[in-house]
């Protein structure tokens, strides 16, 4: 099961881009493009990997500026999705938009 987050801006892409090279926060990014990105796992797995990269980076003392300030909006668009995963696994080939941002991909 993948999971793409669409309307990213150039410095949430960036941003995204920065931390998937961390081994620590365990992403896997299939695809990633101007203003989106797919990863493997569901809504509520990419959360909680972007929630401890940022966790991490609070502790570090840069809770402010790059890539930390960036990955909120990605947050909040997977933690709406994560409160909305009452969908069913989607079938072969189905794509489901679980919000207006997020869709869930077999």
């Amino acid at each position: 099961m993948k999971t793409k987050i669409r309307q990213l801006t150039a410095s949430n892409v960036y941003a995204i881009k920065t931390i998937t090279g961390e081994p620590a926060y365990h992403f896997e990014v299939t695809d990633i493009g101007a203003t989106y990105a797919t990863f493997v796992g569901t809504p509520a797995d990419v959360l909680a990997s972007v929630q401890a990269a940022m966790d991490d980076y609070d502790a570090m003392g840069m809770a402010k500026g790059h890539p930390r300030s960036s990955l909120v909006a990605v947050r909040n668009k997977l933690r709406d999705a994560a409160a909305n995963e009452h969908w069913a696994v989607p079938a072969l080939g189905e794509d489901i938009k679980v919000t207006a941002y997020v869709s869930v991909l077999p």
